[in-house]
């Protein structure tokens, strides 16, 4: 049976922007929006599931672009702390470590209106490792882009394992290239140009996205932007286009230290960037580049980065914190607006994954995408600029309802797919407790 959310206020995301205060979304039954618009045009002529929508806001399902699940058993471990013992968490980490991580994400995700998530497998997985997150998400229903790091599996197992996964469980699964390329790791020995042009050339082949840095934080074992810049004479942005290689498929994060002429560049070549402001602000990475990428014509996207350093994966969280970090940085309250960080956790966000076509939006035809969330608690009151009291005032938990292509997987505080909370908490303290041991005792320079 489809469903009719009614007498919400739908923000649809669409091209013109189209919002309807008192509004309507009919979802088919094969799970996709069949009709949007105001409720004096709502017209139903079958058995339809009602939603009532009435004083919430309803909203294309939030894109996370940027997440790293595995971190779920380490939060908090990150922010001011040592980036080694990190890395060695993520190289000490098992299949049921990444199954259990994976479960956590994904009833976070979900029950905060979050429907579509990129994923930073770790460094090391294994073949069991990235089958047990990605059928472990797939089964929470969540939309996924699963970005597996060149470096970790033979060519021919990883053009095998891309094969598999790319359109799985009915489109709901999809494969990234997760490369080093930025100046700072080829400057310290730990990326080559020929692993860059030999993986920009397998995604090229399957046509999917490569996930890349544009700098890192000095603490992670590479030398700093300056002494990378200093030493090779160019950035990051402009060796990757002089390998011929920066173009739409790649998918950029951290944007501290680009130039003006990295920004037009970058537009040029038509990639995307993403922002996830509160990891940057805790790795002492937060700047204003991110209003003058999207100045410059940037696709900019939003992220919540692993939740080792920002302990939460609300995408409520990040937009509000994109807006106060530029507008502060920048000295200016105006930088950037509650529309346009709703656009990078939404539209720009499906651009950036290559799924603008199918999702983002709330539009007849796409996929039925889609996050209510309930607007009559006290911290919303008084409601005088919707979107600017969504994004302002929302927390993550005001999600009423969820779907991804059509199916709920969140109503009222609960999950369509189980999540056993008691004994996955449990069992997720007890791996966690031995992940963090074995990382203690590995031998250092081990991988």
């Amino acid at each position: 049976m489809g469903l009719l959310i009614r007498d919400a206020y739908v923000v649809t995301m669409d091209a013109e922007r189209r919002v309807h205060a008192d509004g309507f979304v009919i979802v088919d039954d094969d799970g996709r929006i069949a009709r949007v618009g105001p409720m004096n045009e709502c017209r139903v002529t079958r058995d339809l599931d009602v939603f009532d929508g009435a004083g919430m806001i309803a909203l294309p399902g939030l894109i996370n672009a940027d997440q790293q699940h595995w971190q779920h058993l380490v939060m908090a471990l990150g922010p001011g702390g040592d980036a080694r013992f990190l890395d060695a968490c993520e190289c000490s980490l098992t299949a049921a470590d990444l199954q259990i991580a994976a479960s956590l994400a994904a009833a976070e995700m979900l029950a905060t209106g979050t429907t579509c998530v990129l994923n930073r497998l770790p460094h090391g997985s294994a073949r069991e490792g990235v089958t047990s997150t990605i059928e472990t998400i797939a089964a929470s229903g969540i939309r996924q882009i699963a970005a597996i790091a060149f470096s970790d599996i033979s060519e021919e197992d990883l053009q095998e394992t891309i094969r598999h996964w790319q359109g799985a469980h009915e489109g709901r699964v999809r494969v990234a290239l997760r490369l080093t390329a930025d100046q700072q790791s080829i400057v310290s020995g730990v990326a080559r140009e020929g692993a860059i042009e030999r993986g920009y050339g397998i995604a090229c082949e399957h046509d999917i996205k490569v996930v890349s840095d544009i700098s890192r934080p000095a603490s992670h074992r590479v030398v700093g932007v300056d002494e990378a810049r200093r030493r090779t004479g160019r950035t990051t942005i402009l060796h990757l286009m002089e390998l011929g290689v920066l173009d739409s498929r790649w998918i950029l994060r951290n944007a501290s230290g680009l130039s003006d002429a990295d920004a037009t560049l970058m537009a040029n070549a038509g990639c995307s960037a993403v922002h996830a402001p509160v990891a940057e602000a805790l790795e002492g990475m937060a700047s204003g580049a991110w209003t003058r990428l999207i100045q410059a014509g940037v696709n900019c996207a939003l992220g919540s980065g692993g939740p080792g350093d920002t302990c939460c994966v609300d995408m409520l969280e990040q937009m509000k914190a994109a807006m106060l970090i530029q507008n502060t940085v920048l000295l200016d309250p105006t930088a950037l607006s509650p529309e346009a960080v709703l656009e990078m956790a939404t539209i720009n966000a499906a651009r950036a994954l290559g799924l603008d076509a199918d999702i983002g939006s709330l539009e007849p035809g796409k996929r039925a995408d889609i996050a209510v969330f309930d607007m009559r608690a006290p911290h919303f009151q008084v409601i005088n600029k919707p979107i600017s009291n969504f994004v302002c005032c929302a927390r993550g938990a005001d999600a009423r309802i969820v779907l991804v292509d059509g199916r709920i997987v969140w109503r009222d505080g609960a999950l369509l797919h189980p999540w056993n909370d008691d004994s996955l908490v449990q069992e997720a303290r007890h791996r966690a407790g031995a992940l963090i041991e074995r990382a203690r005792t590995r031998p250092e320079g081990t991988s």
